[in-house]
């Protein structure tokens, strides 16, 4: 079980991952995430539950899970197709990946917080807290989960909420229930469980990866699985080459720079990457960048978010003269003065980079850049 001391010293070593702190009912919540890094940065530090997940700050003993972080499959070294064979063997467990926002509950003083990965005030959040609100089963099963010592997790979608798959109502599935210390329920508990409560809830197949890895290639209307060893101690995902045709992610001219840039500012480098041979050039060149992007995004996060830190005594007009003409962030640092929230400041900066580098020749300008930069 992790603990809060453990991601306090992460995040004061890594500056990939940081803290948020939000106050709901006079309650103050730590949630910890990460900004973007790569395999290696969680490897590093074991920090592969800093995915969501959340303390209460008077009682810094219990943590309330989400999903932990895992990879797909063959995106890194580790889990590549072989070396996943040798940890695991070629009988594993799959469970359909639902495409849509993930959603955790925490249950405190008789109330039902809940929140998405990061924010107990997305949309997402709202909406789930919303039909969670209008439906008592619901409510029943969250309480008798936490008054059993589990923490149930799901997936939001909706017709809103689209992002390749299209669900024609408002449903929040169970896609996991884990125990308090963070071990994840067996899939035959899990499902009596929904199935008492009456709460949508994902089938599970026992499958070999041999046979997983042919039904990538050929099945549709489907975002992939998220595959396991028997007793759900690993974790890898394997999306469907038609999901990633559909996300844009393997197309012929995926490879634009522009198009890199935006792949690992959103996060879905790791599916083009996946794809490719370990021996292939792009890959090599795809891995590169990422890990020099996700540098010098994280630095300036922590750039900007210190110097708005130290001038939060002067007015918005002595702060936009003191930086107007000296800063090549200053826009990312109008937008964000008075607000010291690092979701702000990468929301901002990601967004700049994507607007100023959305043609080809401007971010390869930038890839090079930043290479002189950081080399």
């Amino acid at each position: 079980m992790i603990t809060k001391y453990q991601c306090e010293k992460i995040i004061k070593e890594n500056n990939g991952f940081y803290k948020k702190i939000q106050k709901v009912d006079d309650i103050e919540f730590s949630i910890y995430s990460y900004k973007i890094v790569d395999y290696s940065d969680f490897f590093k530090y074991s920090a592969f539950e800093l995915r969501g997940l959340t303390f209460i700050n008077d009682f810094p003993d219990k943590p309330f899970y989400s999903i932990h972080k895992f990879f797909n499959l063959n995106e890194n070294e580790f889990y590549s197709l072989s070396n996943i064979k040798k940890l695991i063997g070629n009988k594993i467990k799959i469970r359909e990946k639902i495409d849509g926002s993930l959603i955790s509950t925490i249950y405190h003083n008789d109330k039902i917080y809940v929140k998405s990965k990061t924010s107990f005030n997305s949309i997402q959040a709202k909406k789930s807290q919303e039909f969670i609100n209008e439906n008592k089963n619901y409510q029943d099963f969250i309480k008798y989960c936490y008054d059993n010592n589990l923490q149930p997790i799901f997936e939001y979608v909706s017709p809103e909420n689209q992002i390749v798959l299209f669900y024609p109502e408002i449903k929040l599935i169970c896609i996991q229930i884990r125990t308090n210390r963070g071990k994840y329920l067996d899939y035959f508990d899990y499902l009596q469980l929904c199935k008492k409560f009456n709460i949508p809830y994902v089938k599970e197949y026992n499958y070999l990866l041999d046979d997983l890895i042919k039904l990538q290639e050929i099945e549709k209307d489907i975002e992939g699985w998220v595959a396991s060893n028997i007793n759900q101690t690993f974790f890898f995902k394997v999306k469907t080459n038609w999901y990633l045709e559909r996300h844009r992610l393997i197309a012929p001219d995926n490879l634009r720079e522009n198009l890199i840039l935006e792949y690992i500012l959103n996060e879905t480098i790791d599916d083009i990457i996946s794809y490719l041979s370990f021996e292939s050039e792009k890959r090599k060149y795809l891995e590169n960048i990422r890990q020099k992007v996700n540098f010098y995004f994280n630095k300036k996060v922590e750039e900007i978010f210190i110097i708005l830190k130290e001038n939060q005594g002067l007015s918005r007009k002595e702060f936009a003269l003191k930086f107007k003409d000296n800063h090549e962030y200053f826009s990312v640092l109008i937008k964000c003065f008075g607000i010291f929230d690092r979701e702000k400041v990468m929301k901002e900066l990601k967004e700049y980079l994507l607007r100023n580098y959305n043609r080809q020749e401007r971010a390869k300008r930038f890839f090079e850049r930043i290479e002189n930069e950081i080399n």
